[in-house]
């Protein structure tokens, strides 16, 4: 294998390893950064749901009863 072979084939090869590695990793890694960043976000979100969830469960509990006692 001449010199300018070697050259073509490390050249594909680096273009290669852009391309099905370093590019997926790099925008796994960016991905990996959003979720960093909004996972705060969505905890507090998903906090505030589970509450709202419990009240409803219970305002409908109280309902339940209140109907039960009028009937």
């Amino acid at each position: 294998m001449n010199d300018s072979a070697i050259r073509a084939s490390l050249a594909e090869f680096e273009a290669r390893l852009q391309l099905k590695v370093r590019r997926p990793l790099a925008q796994w890694v960016e991905a990996l950064e959003t979720v960093r960043t909004r996972f705060p976000e969505l905890e507090r979100l998903r906090t505030r749901l589970e509450q709202r969830t419990q009240k409803v469960l219970a305002e409908e509990v109280k309902s339940e009863k209140a109907a039960r006692k009028r009937a």
